[in-house]
């Protein structure tokens, strides 16, 4: 949670700068941009290690029946498939979308 606010703090920051000169001086504007993006990854990672810990250590599955996370688990394989459908369609969407004109490219020969 808080790793994603860091990043939405950092896209703010960069977007809409909250002090008058920031704007003008861009490698500061950049840094910052770049430093609470590399905060907020660290966070997300140190959260979903701190949640892969707890999974292996502490979760009893006997004692936890039909909770949300007990219930996510169950339904992992179909998760799995429905976000694999989901990532095969937006590669062919953004594969069809052209980008640029490649007639006259040195490389289509």
């Amino acid at each position: 949670m808080l790793g994603s606010l860091t990043i939405v703090v950092a896209h703010h920051m960069y977007s809409m700068p909250p002090y008058p000169y920031l704007a003008t001086d861009y490698g500061t504007q950049l840094s910052l941009f770049t430093h609470h993006m590399w905060i907020g990854g660290f966070l997300i990672v140190g959260a979903a290690a701190h949640a892969a810990i707890f999974m292996v250590r502490d979760y009893d599955p006997t004692t936890r029946y039909n909770d949300l996370l007990d219930r996510v688990l169950r339904h992992r394989d179909a998760i799995i498939s429905h976000l694999n459908w989901v990532c095969i369609f937006l590669g062919s969407l953004l594969r069809v979308v052209p980008t640029k004109d490649r007639t006259n490219d040195v490389y289509n020969t």
